[in-house]
């Protein structure tokens, strides 16, 4: 849902700001809503580079028909930067500190079903506590992500 917010928010401020510079006809509005680069729900190619940070090549030619590339650059590059921004701090952000507090909870799990540990387990695991995202085997990625927590 949020993403979806953030995508039509993105849309929206697209049009906007560049309807501060020219007139659109109702096909060019009807076009521009109709671009690969909109659809969120079955997460096109092109989505999916907005959300990269790459611009999708139907928007910016699309685009092209009233505007120089330069203004173009100039307007999506600093609403790619406000998107991104909320992306992390509303999407990506939360879900790696609920990934960390899920991962710390399977550690603590496992450290209560051992009977024992041996000395050598036991400093391994303090010398990569420095950094816990760094050191996360892909399985437990793989795990969490197929638990559905995100």
């Amino acid at each position: 849902m949020i993403f979806q917010k953030y995508m039509l928010s993105f849309h929206d401020n697209c049009i906007l700001q560049f309807s501060d510079v020219a007139t659109f006809s109702d096909t060019f509005l009807l076009e521009f809503s109709a671009l690969d680069c909109w659809d969120f729900i079955t997460l096109s190619l092109s989505c999916l580079w907005l959300t990269r940070g790459l611009l999708p090549v139907d928007l910016v030619r699309h685009l092209q028909q009233l505007f120089s590339r330069k203004k173009i650059f100039e307007v999506l590059s600093l609403l790619l930067l406000n998107l991104h921004k909320h992306l992390y701090w509303d999407i990506w952000m939360p879900r790696n500190v609920f990934f960390h507090l899920w991962l710390d909870s399977q550690e603590h799990v496992s450290r209560n079903t051992r009977s024992s540990i041996s000395s050598s387990s036991l400093i391994s695991s303090l010398s990569t506590s420095g950094s816990p995202l760094a050191t996360v085997s892909q399985d437990s990625w793989s795990f969490w992500i197929s638990s559905s927590i995100i």
